[in-house]
């Protein structure tokens, strides 16, 4: 096992500006320390951060929820955010997550620097606030490796599509994040926690993949490229909610041997991702799901409130259990559940347009009217 390391510094540059030094993997156990380096520079008087990544040698599906939730936390504590430092891949990862459009990217500091009005770089005192800690690799890999994204693209692009399903709501879609939704944005954990695993942790992520479409609730239909949960994949929806069809589907935007992404188009209930994880903790093999998301669009807000969460819960949940029979392990499903952002973007209502539920309810009432098109045609 190796281990994989991300060290944290901040150093206040001027009165208003500090600078957040990464330096090794940005994973999901980052947030706390970056939370807690963000909160200390604010009550020092700190108005804009600056995030420097030009040591970040990778960025997981977890370290880019965090670095979202680090935005929202900024954008509370009323701070500017912005990036130095990139290089392609870093870029490439934070314009497909859409962090790129609300952070500003500058080549170096003193870029940062100007356009904050703080002239140019003063040095504060070296090493200040560090904050350092260690986490062991589940698998030796570079966790993070762009290899494991998918190349941020303007819209999505089905090409095989099976004759159960249709790529309506999906081909020609933009992928969102929870950056771009309009309702509150949440953060719902799931997991099941077992010892004495009989299969590693790649094992158990790869009986995921395989069994994915399986372990759905009757109602979700899952349809996969031929390709499997591979980065940069599409995968078609067919379900129902609250008895009512929609047909939607995902990006695979993230897929290493120990956990994959899945991100929404536009028009699906929710704008964010879902991630499937296995990792050890102690003396424990936790699988778990995690959505870090906001309603896309005023209607699906108001369905989430009344029932939708509910549906959504459930179905994640069933996910979970069926992974847990299948691996023959008698525990059960434990869900956490908080609220990142509590506030609706209005500047998100346009999301409306792009409803598949509405688009779908329209495609399944003129689709007879076509059918019976093509038969007199004939």
């Amino acid at each position: 096992m190796t281990q994989v390391t991300l060290s944290l510094s901040v150093e206040q540059i001027t009165g208003l500006v500090s600078v957040m030094r990464l330096e090794g993997t940005v994973m999901a156990d980052a947030e706390m320390a970056m939370a807690e380096a963000l909160e200390h520079a604010a009550g020092e008087g700190t108005r804009s951060m600056v995030l420097d990544l030009s040591r970040v040698s990778g960025i997981d599906s977890g370290g880019a929820s965090a670095l979202v939730k680090l935005w929202v936390l900024s954008k509370s504590r009323r701070m500017s955010l912005s990036a130095i430092g990139l290089d392609r891949r870093t870029r490439e990862i934070l314009e497909l997550t859409q962090l790129a459009g609300v952070m500003p990217l500058f080549d170096d500091l003193n870029q940062a620097l100007s356009a904050a009005g703080a002239g140019t770089s003063i040095p504060g005192p070296a090493g200040a606030n560090k904050l350092e800690f260690t986490k062991e690799s589940t698998t030796g890999m570079n966790r993070g490796s762009v290899v494991y994204w998918a190349k941020p693209v303007e819209r999505l692009r089905v090409t095989k599509v099976p004759g159960a399903v249709s790529s309506l709501n999906v081909d020609g879609r933009r992928p969102v994040g929870p950056i771009k939704g309009f309702g509150q944005m949440w953060e719902k954990t799931y997991e099941i926690r077992f010892s004495d695993a009989k299969k590693t942790l790649v094992e158990i992520a790869a009986t995921a993949k395989a069994n994915f479409v399986r372990f759905q609730p009757p109602q979700n239909n899952f349809y996969p490229s031929p390709a499997g949960i591979v980065a940069g994949e599409t995968v078609l929806i067919r379900s129902a909610v609250g008895g009512i069809p929609i047909l939607t589907g995902v990006l695979v935007s993230y897929a290493d041997d120990v956990s994959f992404t899945f991100m929404t188009p536009q028009g699906h209930p929710e704008s964010g991702w879902v991630t499937f994880r296995v990792y050890r903790e102690a003396n424990e093999t936790v699988c778990q799901i995690q959505g870090l998301a906001r309603a896309n669009d005023p209607i699906y807000e108001i369905a989430f409130r009344l029932h939708g969460a509910k549906f959504q819960e459930m179905t994640w949940q069933h996910v979970l259990g069926s992974l847990a029979k299948y691996l023959d392990v008698n525990v059960p499903v434990t869900m956490k559940k908080r609220c990142v952002a509590p506030n609706l973007q209005w500047s998100q209502i346009g999301n409306i347009r792009h409803n598949a539920q509405v688009w779908t309810l329209a495609y399944l009432l003129v689709w007879p009217i076509r059918r019976l098109v093509r038969i007199f045609k004939k």
